[in-house]
């Protein structure tokens, strides 16, 4: 399915249409991307993908510039009551006089994280590098803690931290040692079971897999309780979530990160395997340089 997907999106998606958004080129990276790796490769649109992104901002991409600042607290949030947008720093709607409510920081490194990852692996500066971003991890520290933050707060916060895991292990590739992200990982395993109360398979899935990477296993309490809890949940169809679900994103999503928690996984060696570029991002970031 995933080959005959990537077929149909090459030819679909011939070139870049010279008016792409900055969303549309991101879009079309990640899709070049997985082609590639699928087996489905074209340069020429590749290089098509770079032309594009050069005409385009860091904040375009990643609504700040992660060269010149660090994750911003004062970008505002559509505004609920008229859907205006307004600029950096304002606290009330310019156009109904709303009081605005501000992006979360996590979920702004959240998604400049994912952007540059695979604007990187690609080939592409979508905005800025992987490490112009990772490099303000520590700004976010240290993280709220079970008592400190809101649902959508923490949900935030746990979403940033298993996505800082990926994007440094290349998505489930590598191993991770606990003392070089003692904080995320120590976010995991005392907010694990937070995950299992409130009977939400998808954030227990992502942290199952997240904490094996960092060593532990199917012998260790929290993985075994979470193989049983995902277990439970399993739909008759062997999918898992809401099968009534009408959001596909929501429907497969959840399916996905279930089998990433019960999956083994033959790790192709420690972060140490990485080029010396990599592992300056990572002394960067775990405050160690």
């Amino acid at each position: 399915m995933a080959i005959e997907g990537a077929q149909r999106w090459r030819l679909q998606n011939p070139h870049v249409p010279g008016a792409a958004s900055a969303d549309d080129v991101a879009d079309y990276a990640y899709g070049g991307y997985t082609a590639d790796s699928l087996g489905f490769r074209n340069m020429g649109f590749r290089e098509e993908v770079r032309r594009a992104a050069e005409h385009f901002r860091p904040e375009d991409f990643l609504l700040f510039d992660p060269v010149r600042e660090p994750v911003p607290t004062d970008l505002p949030k559509r505004c609920k009551r008229c859907g205006s947008n307004n600029p950096r720093g304002r606290g009330t709607c310019r156009t109904c006089g709303t009081a605005l409510q501000m992006l979360d920081p996590y979920d702004i490194l959240l998604d400049a994280l994912l952007t540059t990852y695979f604007g990187d692996v690609y080939g592409v500066r979508l905005g800025a590098h992987f490490g112009d971003v990772a490099r303000w991890i520590p700004s976010l520290r240290p993280y709220p803690g079970q008592h400190g933050a809101g649902k959508a707060s923490f949900y935030s916060v746990a979403y940033a931290i298993t996505h800082i895991v990926y994007t440094f292990n290349g998505y489930s590739r590598y191993r991770l040692r606990k003392e070089w992200f003692p904080e995320e990982y120590r976010f995991l395993e005392s907010h694990f079971r937070r995950n299992l109360a409130a009977r939400d398979v998808e954030t227990t899935g992502e942290f199952m897999d997240t904490l094996r990477s960092f060593g532990l296993s199917d012998s260790d309490d929290l993985i075994r309780e979470g193989i049983k809890f995902l277990l439970d949940r399993q739909n008759t169809d062997g999918s898992w979530g809401n099968p009534g679900e009408r959001d596909i994103y929501v429907r497969y999503h959840t399916t996905w990160t279930a089998i990433d928690g019960l999956m083994d996984y033959t790790w192709q060696g420690e972060q140490l395997s990485f080029p010396d570029a990599f592992q300056r991002i990572r002394d960067a970031v775990i405050n160690r340089k």
